[in-house]
């Protein structure tokens, strides 16, 4: 599997749509033939870098969530596995469910870190890819314990228009398709 290499500005935009793009790419050729999963590259990318990532079966719009750094504060600001925590923007949620049905509108999660020690949290190596759809993400986002990340960096003066908040998931809370934590459990109960 080829890598790639992430922008170091997490919010220069225009970076991250070409990082994106090959993501993309290594997900549906190399990944999604291995899971046995029918995805292709949504065609309206070539004209909308914006647009949605994915066609699942050709017919159903998806999109793809790349994470290769682990949220090391989860644990201590949240109370959250950082070994599992991913984030979901708000500002996605809130467009995907104007223009997709939550029903219909899958969303998959490919994750890969190294294991790495930051701000007094340790993870592990991890890779893996979980699935859930828009329902599901709406739902945790309303739940009573949600938990919502607000970044120091976004907002007032913010000329790239990121998003300024994130939900915060457990990877447990989703479907998993595929999983190698070398050599270590896929634990449900532990953080």
């Amino acid at each position: 599997m080829t890598t790639t290499t992430q922008p170091h500005i997490t919010e220069q935009k225009s970076l991250w749509y070409d990082v994106g793009v090959v993501y993309e790419n290594q997900f549906v050729g190399e990944v999604c033939p291995r899971l046995g999963l029918d995805i292709s590259i949504n065609p309206e990318k070539d004209e909308k870098p914006w647009a949605c990532d994915l066609m699942v079966n050709n017919k159903t719009p998806a999109d793809l969530k790349r994470q290769t750094k682990p949220f090391f504060s989860a644990h201590t600001k949240y109370g959250m596995s950082s070994q599992y925590t991913v984030t979901f923007n708000k500002k996605d949620l809130i467009n995907y469910y104007e223009k997709y049905d939550p029903y219909t509108f899958e969303l998959f999660f490919w994750v890969s870190w190294d294991d790495e020690k930051r701000f007094g949290t340790q993870v592990n190596k991890m890779h893996g890819v979980w699935q859930c759809w828009l329902k599901d993400i709406m739902s945790f986002a309303k739940g009573s314990g949600a938990i919502w990340h607000n970044y120091e960096r976004r907002g007032a003066g913010d000329t790239q228009n990121n998003a300024t908040t994130s939900l915060l998931l457990d990877l447990r809370w989703l479907n998993i398709l595929y999983y190698n934590g070398y050599g270590l459990p896929y634990d449900i109960h532990n953080n």
